[in-house]
């Protein structure tokens, strides 16, 4: 379709190209990032920069947000 005219679709995707999800699923425009891959990664360096962020040492961590409407009923 004209809209997809040089983007990747799910089924271009091999392993050496960037799988970083472009929009949202269902959507027409829907596409993969498609750059090439940050060896060893699934994705390009600059995806690879969103996906994998360093962790804080868990003391340093904030808590998460409460859940709303109060989160899973716990037995």
């Amino acid at each position: 379709s004209p809209e997809m005219a040089g983007k990747t679709s799910l089924l271009d995707l091999n392993d050496r190209i960037c799988k970083w999800p472009i929009g949202h699923p269902g959507e027409p425009d829907f596409h993969f990032c498609g750059d090439k891959v940050n060896p060893g990664f699934p994705y390009c360096v600059a995806h690879c920069g969103h996906a994998y962020q360093a962790q804080l040492p868990r003391r340093d961590r904030r808590p998460p947000p409460p859940l709303p409407f109060g989160g899973p009923r716990v037995r």
